[in-house]
């Protein structure tokens, strides 16, 4: 038995098949404890290898694409010098446009636009995460398109009394890896009107803050946020520097952020259209034995077809799917380097929240009589051909001794075609595999020993 101690614990044991995990701590001089976080993982899934610097191993991938129905902008609003609020300081304008053919600056009409207004922000507020609704020209909602890349632009109106310090600043950080392909730079000589861009300087300046919001959610789309105290950045309105921009990404999918092994509430992969594909490839052919597929309620899909390569060897109607986790089981354990997932959609759009990939399918995780483990597969035929087919019978010749049975494999007589399956289908968590239990996580014990005082 292991030591526990104070922050992370982890604690791994033989693989078990439950649908509940209790903990339970014992202490011989009854402290208190305190139970930070508690996570249970399975370390067979495929789907959650990292190679030495934590990437993903498997690439995953879909035919998916999802546009996004802007509604807000989430930027520092930070102001130069303080001592120049308000006088010289005036409102502080958002702007979405595409981005030219090389993607590396703002070109055309705005897309989108929204106002911080000067008169909305007291001295106190000087910076400050502003989030700001973004809307075109006839006060709707724009759309991004999934792959494409577009510019985000401040601007403000260029005052240059006080020797230029009356500007704001867009805040910036060079450690963003998530903006690794973006780029920043400036847009000058518009005399204070942005409808139109149609010119920019590129400058290795950092990434400037930013998280791009959809319709609907509380999960940017786009996150380009760093630890900052909002007062450093670069100016926007200043001399020379009449309006910044920073470039972004909307991403194609979320697939790959569902496949930690963990079912996660503010993530899943989805569309509305007929047909989607999820494609996964692994680093090696690998033996699958167990698919764990798990639906959000009501993105069931009407169909689900399961391809090794090009053979297909699972298909499922909705009446054999249901909200939570489906356990699909092969008989036989198949051999796979790339699998395809295949959804067609019903009524609603489908919703995944984990696929996950495992050698094991269960077959010797469990006797076939729980009450009796020590029954064998098949009692009509010993474990070993050299004892008697009578175990009641010692003096039959060829006898050794009386035989003791070995626990068996667990069966099944529930199948589907294709490649001699069987699915289980519960809630979420129900019938998990689980290897390694990350368990008390940051557990502080705090033990208070009271010393009793003899009153004279």
């Amino acid at each position: 038995m292991g030591t526990i101690t104070s922050n992370r614990n982890t604690v791994t044991f033989d693989r078990i098949k439950t649908n509940k995990i209790r903990v339970k701590f014992d202490t011989t001089d009854h402290s208190p404890v305190a139970l930070y976080g508690f996570h249970a993982f399975n370390t067979e899934n495929y789907m959650t290898e990292l190679d030495y610097e934590e990437n993903s191993v498997p690439v995953i991938t879909s035919t998916v694409v999802s546009d996004v129905t802007l509604d807000a902008v989430e930027i520092w609003g930070t102001v130069n010098d303080k001592s120049l609020w308000e006088s010289d300081i005036h409102d502080l304008e958002l702007y979405i446009y595409e981005t030219d053919a090389s993607g590396k600056g703002p070109e055309g009409a705005y897309l989108a636009k929204g106002v911080i207004k000067k008169d909305a922000v007291n001295s106190a507020e000087l910076q400050k995460l502003f989030k700001v609704e973004m809307r075109d020209k006839d006060g709707n909602q724009a759309s991004l398109k999934a792959g494409k890349k577009y510019a985000l632009l401040l601007a403000t109106q260029r005052d240059y009394n006080n020797n230029g310090q009356a500007h704001w600043r867009f805040v910036t950080s060079k450690n963003v890896e998530a903006a690794s392909n973006e780029t920043f730079g400036k847009v000058t000589g518009h005399d204070n009107n942005y409808d139109v861009i149609n010119g920019f300087n590129v400058e290795a300046l950092g990434t400037g803050w930013l998280k791009i919001y959809a319709e609907g959610s509380d999960t940017p789309v786009v996150d380009y946020s760093f630890e900052t105290n909002g007062k450093t950045g670069y100016g926007v309105g200043a001399y020379t520097e009449d309006s910044r921009y920073q470039t972004f990404t909307i991403p194609e999918a979320s697939i790959d952020s569902i496949n930690n092994g963990l079912v996660n509430d503010d993530w899943n992969w989805s569309y509305d259209g007929e047909k989607g594909s999820v494609f996964v490839e692994l680093d090696e052919l690998k033996e699958i034995g167990l698919i764990n597929i798990a639906f959000e309620e009501n993105g069931v899909p009407a169909k689900l077809v399961i391809k090794n390569g090009d053979e297909e060897v699972m298909t499922l109607a909705s009446d054999k799917l249901k909200a939570g986790f489906n356990e699909i089981i092969f008989e036989e354990i198949i051999k796979a380097k790339n699998l395809t997932f295949e959804f067609t959609s019903g009524e609603n759009a489908v919703l995944v929240s984990e696929i996950e990939l495992m050698k094991d399918n269960g077959k010797s995780s469990q006797p076939d009589d729980p009450d009796n483990p020590d029954k064998p597969d098949n009692p009509d035929k010993p474990d070993n051909p050299d004892k008697p087919d009578n175990p009641s019978n010692p003096n039959k010749p060829g006898d050794n001794k009386p035989s003791d049975s070995k626990p068996g494999n667990q069966s099944s007589s529930s199948t589907t075609s294709k490649s001699d399956q069987k699915v289980n289908t519960g809630d979420f968590g129900s019938y998990r595999w689980i290897i390694v239990m990350m368990s008390a996580v940051c557990v502080i014990a705090a033990i208070c020993f009271v010393k009793k005082r003899k009153c004279r």
